[in-house]
């Protein structure tokens, strides 16, 4: 859980053949909102054709500025994005991250 409830800062990644227009994103944004959160919804390159590097990098940029004030929203590859990105981060320090239907592999 977040420093804060609600946070003041949420991203959001989207997954695989998606965009911050479609499924619940729109939908989230709204209501964090409403609450009067921050929320940036990250847009990655050629979703139809996810490339690792890329994505990381695009989730590092939009990270640079994240606080323990900030929630990260990562849905399917989205999540697994947010999470290299914050494994590359020098400092880490976030609210939260909270992956939603994020593919996962066991050692």
């Amino acid at each position: 859980m977040p420093t804060t409830f609600p946070p003041e800062h949420v991203v959001i990644f989207h997954g695989f053949a998606e965009n911050p227009k479609k499924v619940w994103f729109p939908w989230i944004i709204k209501k964090l909102q409403a609450k009067g959160v921050n929320v940036d919804v990250i847009e990655f390159p050629d979703s139809l054709r996810p490339d690792c590097t890329k994505w990381v990098r695009t989730a590092k940029i939009a990270l640079r500025n994240a606080s323990k004030k900030t929630l990260i929203i990562g849905h399917s590859l989205g999540g697994v994005a947010a999470l290299r990105a914050l494994e590359e981060q020098s400092s880490g320090i976030i609210g939260g991250l909270l992956m939603v239907g994020s593919p996962f592999c066991s050692t």
